[in-house]
């Protein structure tokens, strides 16, 4: 199986983090973790462009992303687009 793009979504505390670090790992696929786009020093939010722009940078051939971005439907569609 040649697996290149995978998106791992959940609520907090589901464990999306440990298993796209395993799947990372396991796979030699980078990974895209929301929260680190989402939260600047200081647990200062960014803003909803910035967040995005942030991962869309950060999405390459291959990636693995883990969070909840389903309530921002532009990175929602985005994230959909580029899996296909």
């Amino acid at each position: 199986m040649n697996l290149k793009k995978i998106t791992i979504l959940g609520p907090p505390g589901s464990g999306k983090s440990y298993l796209a670090k395993e799947l990372g790992k396991k796979l030699s696929i980078p990974i895209v973790h929301f929260d680190m786009h989402l939260w600047k020093p200081d647990w200062v939010k960014a803003d909803s462009t910035e967040f995005r722009t942030n991962v869309m940078r950060a999405m390459g051939e291959k990636w693995i992303t883990d969070g909840n971005h389903l309530k921002d439907s532009e990175l929602t569609e985005y994230v959909s687009k580029k899996a296909t």
